[in-house]
């Protein structure tokens, strides 16, 4: 090694790795020739997971429709305690803000937009044009047309 030209502290490193490499290969054959036991089978494991999943997912559903269930009835209560107008008797054009707020799913904000709207516009030609009130849809306009009327 001294004609190699490395130093004593060089040699010393040469001489560890050398010996940390024949003992990395020692355990390496060692490992090889023995027999090794069989890895854990996750098939156990998988079906166990998608069992309680499934368990799971069973009890989120019936949480969610029963809170549909309990959101329903609040909706319902709440609704039943609002007095409905007889069917046509709403005129969209000179009804007050106090009868337009008697059609279910209408409130005070709402209420008001038709207002806002019917006076910008100079009345309502059609009850279609009800639709082109700000948060006022199809299924809303279809809730309410039965009670509206032009006339």
């Amino acid at each position: 090694m001294k004609q190699l030209g490395f130093t004593p502290n060089e040699r010393r490193l040469l001489f560890v790795l050398l010996g940390l490499f024949l003992l990395g290969a020692t355990l390496k054959l060692l490992h090889l020739t023995h027999e090794t036991s069989p890895g854990f089978s996750y098939a156990a494991a998988d079906s166990e997971f998608a069992h309680r999943s499934a368990l799971l997912d069973s009890l989120d559903a019936l949480r969610d429709s029963t809170q549909g269930l309990e959101r329903q009835t609040q909706l319902t209560s709440s609704r039943s305690k609002k007095r409905l107008p007889a069917p046509a008797s709403i005129n969209l054009n000179t009804a007050t803000k106090d009868e337009l707020k008697m059609l279910p799913g209408v409130g005070e904000v709402m209420a008001q937009r038709i207002l806002d709207y019917r006076t910008a516009h100079k009345g309502f030609r059609t009850l279609e044009e009800l639709k082109s009130v700000k948060g006022i849809g199809t299924k809303t306009f279809e809730r309410l047309r039965p009670y509206l009327k032009l006339h």
